[in-house]
């Protein structure tokens, strides 16, 4: 037993159609490409994330510095009551520096990956979309082509 053609497996009535509805989309696509990058992020706010994100790179590695001079300083001390300014100052300071350093490269890494990913995502809803519309076309003329039979 064969299984029952489907309408999509039908050639359609007019295949210059086809290749229209296909050049039109392949338009639409270079259209689209070409506005993402046309899109530009501000120059000011562009610097200024920039800006931030090597600033918590260099406040990371300021903050193991910091840590490793605490360190450093409190291994010279015989008593305990001398390591506790070397603790404080040395150790959580640059705990806290390292954590503002990783907070703000984490920050500016995740948005510009987010933009990224919205701008793909975008792109690829718009490349579903002519799908869809293509397949709906197909499906009508098939529909249309088996009504006059």
């Amino acid at each position: 037993m064969t299984p029952p053609e489907t309408p999509m497996q039908t050639e359609p009535a007019d295949a210059g159609a086809d290749t229209g509805q296909a050049a039109a989309m392949a338009g639409r696509i270079e259209e689209f490409l070409a506005g993402v990058y046309t899109l530009r992020v501000p120059s000011q706010t562009e610097r200024r994330e920039r800006r931030l994100y090597w600033s918590g790179i260099a406040l990371a590695i300021a903050g193991l510095v910091t840590i490793g001079l605490g360190w450093w300083g409190a291994s010279g001390t015989k008593y305990v009551y001398q390591e506790l300014p070397y603790v404080i100052s040395g150790g959580i300071f640059g705990v806290a520096l390292v954590l503002l350093g990783a907070t703000l490269f984490a920050r500016y890494s995740v948005a510009r990956l987010l933009r990224f990913w919205l701008a793909r995502l975008v792109a690829d809803q718009q490349i579903q979309t002519d799908r869809i519309v293509d397949a709906v076309a197909n499906l009508a003329a098939a529909v249309k082509q088996q009504s006059e039979k």
